[in-house]
């Protein structure tokens, strides 16, 4: 009762007062005991995102990480709360929703958080140097083999002038072929937006929070390659050339940016997965015990 207490006291202080991106009471449901032993543990841990480090410098002492949050992961791990201290008053519940505000992407994005540490971050250098620095990062995603294929066409081609055939212009690696040309890129960009640089006292290090956005095509995109049984390349640029890096997302990232973009196309394969009748690229659920949730009735 004490811990539930401090919880409770702390979600009233700590409340916002601005509905969290869209986030209502009617978007979780009731507390069940039973679920927390499966799946709180679980959820708090994707709630803190997936942790990456993205650059490191071992001469001057400094580095860039970051953590990934999507909407959904954010629900998960408001739902855990709920069943953990199985809060029934929809009152406390809008509080923590607004709570979490800050870290809930709204419905179609991502939320990348960087920041960017090292030794005497007082110094006014730091700053400067990360002035501009979002104006060289992005998020990449399509299919990297195809990408490399394409790449070696280009080589051929300036090299040796050698045109390639159509059938070398066709990537065979899914349930139906895919024709693409040399000349066309088969890695996407998407610009972010992003907030202005902040110093955060706490972590000693200064922030930037980047929004990516996915339009329908991008949408339309991701779907084609996971029916076609071809799970999506998914990465995270910096290239300013003193601050190069690439960050690949591994399939559990991937997956919760597919569940993100298109909740109910996912929530579709996790039930045909489950019972086997998927023939689409297999993706693995960030949280397949939240998942069975839709078993347990609404709030109201």
């Amino acid at each position: 009762m004490r811990t539930l207490a401090l919880v409770l006291v702390f979600i009233a202080v700590s409340a916002t007062g601005v509905f969290a991106q869209g986030l209502s009471v009617d978007d979780f449901y009731a507390p069940i005991a039973s679920r927390t032993t499966m799946d709180f543990r679980e959820a708090v841990a994707h709630f803190h995102g997936q942790r990456f480090v993205l650059y490191q410098d071992k001469r001057m002492q400094y580095s860039i990480y970051g953590y990934l949050y999507t909407r959904e992961m954010v629900k998960d791990h408001i739902q855990s709360i709920i069943d953990s201290y199985t809060l029934n008053d929809d009152s406390v519940v809008q509080d923590l929703i607004d709570t979490y505000a800050f870290f809930t992407p709204p419905e179609g994005a991502i939320y990348v958080f960087t920041y960017f540490e090292g030794p005497h971050m007082e110094n006014r250098f730091y700053k400067d140097l990360l002035d501009d620095w979002p104006n060289y990062v992005s998020f990449e995603y399509g299919v990297d083999q195809i990408q490399v294929r394409i790449e070696q066409l280009r080589d051929r081609v300036e090299g040796y002038g050698e045109e390639p055939t159509s059938e070398e212009m066709v990537f065979d690696g899914g349930t139906n072929p895919i024709s693409f040309h040399y000349s066309d890129d088969w890695l996407f960009t998407i610009r972010p937006e992003f907030t202005d640089l902040e110093y955060r006292r706490v972590p000693n290090s200064y922030e930037y929070r980047f929004t990516f956005w996915f339009n329908e095509n991008d949408r339309q995109l991701v779907r084609d390659l996971v029916n076609n049984k071809i799970m999506p390349t998914m990465r995270l640029m910096s290239t300013r050339r003193d601050l190069y890096a690439v960050y690949d997302f591994d399939q559990r990232m991937v997956s919760w940016v597919v569940r993100t973009v298109d909740p109910a196309f996912f929530e579709e394969i996790m039930l045909k997965q489950r019972e086997a009748t998927w023939d689409g690229a297999p993706i693995t659920d960030p949280n397949p015990i939240a998942r069975a949730k839709a078993k347990y009735r609404k709030r109201r």
